[in-house]
């Protein structure tokens, strides 16, 4: 059976600078900072977990087995006791804390100790049920599957303590990222400036009226769409040239009686520069986050979402069996010259990923019929 597909490519010149030191700004700009993911991080940057697994299940480095690995009492387990008190996480800058969970949240506080000074000094429901600013954006502090969730980065230069007091609650994570030594990071505090707050209200944003729409907002970016019609067997591939980023992939499908089978016989195929095999092989329906066929949803960076009857493409003068993109765009000179037209549509559905992804020479995208 022949497939009618309409994609989208939305492509940027590539380029990401990195700064040593980092304000409180910078540190929320991660939360949804995709180009940050293609990069590799610095030679002493790690990221770690702190959490209450259950401490009986060990792995022995000497034998190299795991010891009491079915040990499954997670609620309770702490590094230390310090009198009434237990300490929950305890690590050296520079430092950020990107996430804290936990399934069972009481009264009792849990205190927050960076550079040595307290800082937050709170009951640990209170972390996350939006009554404490800043912990009081719902994009950021929900619950979810019975878990509560904070996302509000608590960052710190030189140390991080955490300590229950009785009545606390049961099971906790605490995701962080340590930098590398000479990293300047502004410590967190509660008051957050009315540049912070507009920064977190933007993360904010972005994770619930925005969710489905590309974070990345540069003026260099450059649109272009194919329609291809793939015979049984066959494929087509778009051909890109330059050192870019693709930046967005969406792809539009009609309407089609059994989308299980058709998400799983068209596979994507992506080589970048002179490979000869693809980085990035699946089937179409995989890639795009969710299988078997369509399941609607939409997340920061994936997202399938059913089409109105009306939807707006941009169509280019073109071949569309191969769009070149030469000569290569410098930055600041992007002029949008896409003509904008409406399609009729029943029942479509339009697949997108913001997945940042940079290349030094050539793309070649491919999409193939494989029922």
């Amino acid at each position: 059976m022949k497939t009618l597909l309409s994609i989208l490519f939305f492509l940027s010149l590539a380029f990401y600078a990195e700064s040593q030191t980092l304000t409180y700004e910078n540190i929320i700009s991660k939360i949804y900072d995709l180009p940050a993911l293609a990069i590799l991080p610095e030679k002493g940057e790690k990221g770690a977990l702190f959490s209450s697994y259950d401490r009986a299940s060990k792995y022995d480095e000497k034998s190299d087995t795991y010891v009491n690995w079915e040990a499954n009492i997670d609620g309770l387990g702490i590094i230390r006791k310090e009198g009434e008190n237990v300490v929950l996480a305890e690590m050296d800058g520079p430092g950020v804390i990107w996430r804290m969970w936990s399934a069972s949240t009481g009264k009792g506080k849990v205190k927050i100790y960076l550079d040595g000074e307290l800082v937050i000094d709170l009951p640990w429901e209170n972390y996350f049920n939006r009554k404490a600013p800043p912990f009081n954006r719902k994009g950021l502090v929900y619950k979810v599957s019975n878990g509560c969730n904070n996302y509000t980065p608590v960052s710190f230069q030189k140390s991080c303590k955490i300590v229950a007091e009785p009545k606390w609650g049961l099971y906790y994570h605490f995701n962080y990222t340590i930098f590398p030594k000479g990293t300047k990071i502004q410590t967190f505090k509660m008051k957050l400036s009315a540049k912070e707050n507009r920064a977190l209200d933007k993360a904010n944003e972005i994770l619930t009226t925005n969710i489905g729409n590309n974070p990345l907002h540069r003026k260099d970016i450059k649109k272009e769409v194919v329609n291809w019609t793939i015979p049984i067997g066959k494929s087509k591939t778009l051909n890109i040239s330059g050192k870019r980023a693709l930046t967005s992939l969406k792809v539009r499908i009609p309407k089609n009686d059994n989308y299980n089978n058709l998400l799983r016989q068209l596979t994507l195929s992506i080589n970048w520069d002179d490979e000869k095999s693809p980085s990035v092989w699946s089937p179409l329906g995989d890639f795009f986050g969710t299988a078997p066929g369509i399941n609607e949803y939409k997340s920061l960076v994936l997202g399938m979402v059913k089409l109105n009857n009306q939807y707006s493409i941009f169509n280019k003068k073109c071949s569309s069996d191969k769009i070149p993109l030469n000569p290569p765009l410098k930055k600041g000179d992007y002029k949008d010259q896409s003509t904008k037209i409406k399609v009729q549509s029943t029942n479509s559905f339009e697949f997108y990923s913001y997945w940042y992804m940079p290349f030094e020479k050539k793309a070649e995208i491919t999409i193939k019929n494989e029922s």
